[in-house]
């Protein structure tokens, strides 16, 4: 795979966004590497799954050098389904998954981390949802997540705020607990053997509706993509 890699020991699937030059940001190549290890991970069967970013970045979100040249609606929903579809098959993995952020974590890189049932960062971790700066929602079902994982008022909080938190403000709002990445991996050994029980009390636990809801955000996500709005204030990040 060109974007990420993807390992397996003692039931722990890793997986590490690796665009290390761009701070592991998703394109399209990315996409399609994402959906080849989907499938690696429902043949191995891991009890656990880690997800974390090459170097000192878990995910910049998604690469605005690349999408940009994506102007309507139509062509918007030809990042944003196939994207959306990755984090809705991730949601439903039998598999306990953990992301551990190791540094910026933005926009689409936070919709990725949400997707994960348990998050862990270092101090250096920097975690927003800052697509309402870019005069658009989350695309990728990440809204409806954070509303599933921390509750609507800290969830609209976020999303309105649109800017980067900090790693002490994220774990006191319980989006993550501050951990050493080798901590984490000590704890993860503790789920082996649980895959089965794992899978029935994440079945269990999802709301009701959670799918549907994250594959409405891909429509109106697309809807603003192509306004005016959205274009001029890529082209203000970009020209900064």
């Amino acid at each position: 795979m060109k974007t990420i890699t993807y390992s397996i020991k003692d039931q722990l699937a890793t997986v590490t966004l690796n665009r290390p030059d761009v701070r592991n940001a998703v394109n399209f190549d990315m996409i399609k590497d994402f959906q080849h290890v989907l499938t690696l991970i429902k043949q191995d069967k891991p009890t656990h799954v880690l997800l974390t970013g090459a170097n000192n970045a878990f995910c910049s979100g998604g690469d605005l050098r690349d999408f940009h040249s994506l102007k309507s609606e139509e062509e918007a929903k030809t990042m944003l389904e196939p994207m959306g579809k990755v984090l809705r098959e991730w949601v439903q993995l039998p598999a306990l998954t953990v992301a551990y952020i190791n540094g910026p974590c933005v926009g689409g890189g936070a919709e990725l981390a949400i997707a994960c049932d348990v998050r862990y960062g270092s101090e250096e971790a920097r975690v927003g949802f800052v697509q309402a700066s870019l005069a658009i929602t989350t695309g990728w079902g990440g809204a409806s997540l954070l509303k599933e994982r921390v509750g609507y008022a800290t969830a609209i909080n976020l999303l309105s705020q649109a800017t980067i938190h900090d790693a002490s403000s994220l774990e006191k709002l319980g989006f993550l607990t501050i951990l050493s990445k080798q901590t984490v991996l000590d704890q993860l050994n503790s789920y082996r053997g649980k895959r089965e029980s794992i899978a029935s009390y994440k079945e269990q636990l999802r709301t009701p509706y959670l799918l549907e809801n994250m594959e409405q955000e891909v429509v109106a996500c697309a809807k603003l993509w192509e306004l005016d709005a959205h274009h001029q204030a890529v082209e203000a990040f970009l020209n900064k």
